[in-house]
């Protein structure tokens, strides 16, 4: 296990975004509408964050629970990439005195097209409240038949308080076109 090229705060904008249910119509070549999660998380100041995917797929195991966690350190980071990704892909650098990083993710799926993104922050007097919406496929949506797991990964500024989860899930409307 290597650490592939560092994250740091005056890099940052070399993450990938990840916009993978946007992607994920375009390729399979239909319309995707949603109306949007309802707001559960308290009101406190946006917090700026950062989404990143990695190259490489989670393993794939029927066995795999759903995941939030936060990782402080490179310890904590290493069990968390391991256990999503196994030991044979290189465990991306962060720079744990400026950020640390949010983990979302779902047990596995049967199919495709669910996906997981954080889509807020909110720092309030006391924690980081953190919003994650799954977006499942609705009926007339056409998905993979393969097992996937479903991950997200946010840099948040480094703060002493705790974080908070809060998952979300809408159901997408399809148009075959």
């Amino acid at each position: 296990m290597s650490r592939s090229h560092p994250i740091s705060e005056d890099d940052a904008t070399t993450v990938p975004r990840f916009r993978a249910l946007g992607l994920a119509c375009a390729l399979l070549g239909f319309a995707c509408a949603s109306s949007g999660p309802p707001e559960k998380i308290e009101s406190g100041s946006a917090v700026s964050f950062e989404l990143f995917q990695p190259d490489t797929p989670p393993v794939q195991d029927t066995d795999a629970i759903p995941l939030q966690a936060v990782a402080e350190n490179d310890q904590q980071w290493d069990r968390t990439w391991v256990e999503l990704f196994g030991t044979d892909s290189d465990v991306p650098a962060i720079d744990f005195a400026s950020w640390r990083v949010a983990v979302v993710a779902l047990a596995t799926q049967p199919t495709g097209g669910i996906v997981v993104a954080v889509d807020r922050v909110v720092e309030t007097p006391t924690l980081i409240q953190v919003q994650a919406v799954e977006t499942v496929p609705g009926p007339g949506c056409m998905t993979i038949q393969a097992l996937t797991r479903p991950v997200s990964f946010t840099l948040l500024p480094r703060s002493p308080k705790p974080v908070e989860f809060h998952l979300e899930r809408h159901e997408e409307t399809c148009a075959v076109g």
